[in-house]
């Protein structure tokens, strides 16, 4: 009797998961947009705890207090800015964001490439390592900058094809156990 539920609970459940998993392939905007909704929740916190923990340390110095206090607000305002636009229009937002990435990680490779060509303190081999990681990380940046919707997929292929391999065992479990 137990063994019949198991099977059956394996076949439900599988069937649930790749269901799930390709809603994430057909939805795959609104799974960034998710994330970038829980980000600015994230952002929110972050700038609120910030502002109490200025608040009550003592031991900062005046200087460092109005930066904790500058950055607090600067990443509280930066979440209810994203919730908003989010609210108002969530696939430019989305799509702003990636870029904005893109951007970052563009800037990321420029950094690797400069430090793997002028620090001669670091051992030939490693600025080598550090320029092809630094040509690599710029290619991606730029990708991401000239087609930030490849990304959008990405996100969602990345997440849903585990998720329909985990369905899809289990369905199996139960249909071949």
């Amino acid at each position: 009797m137990a063994l019949t539920n198991t099977k059956n609970f394996n076949i439900i459940s599988g069937i649930i998961i790749i269901a799930l998993s390709l809603l994430l392939f057909i939805y795959s905007a609104a799974a960034v947009v998710s994330i970038l909704v829980i980000l600015a929740v994230i952002m929110i916190f972050i700038g609120l705890t910030q502002i109490l923990n200025a608040r009550y340390d003592n031991h900062l110095k005046r200087s460092n207090l109005v930066v904790k206090y500058l950055m607090a607000i600067l990443e509280l305002f930066m979440g209810i800015i994203l919730i908003i636009s989010l609210i108002t229009d969530p696939i430019g937002t989305a799509i702003f964001s990636i870029r904005l990435l893109g951007f970052v990680i563009l800037l990321v490779g420029l950094s690797m490439l400069y430090v793997g060509s002028m620090n001669y303190d670091y051992r030939k081999e490693y600025r080598h390592i550090l320029m092809i990681f630094g040509l690599l990380t710029i290619i991606f940046g730029v990708l991401i900058l000239i087609i930030p919707t490849v990304v959008f997929n990405l996100v969602a292929i990345v997440v849903a094809l585990p998720l329909l391999f985990t369905g899809l065992s289990r369905l199996l479990k139960g249909i071949l156990n």
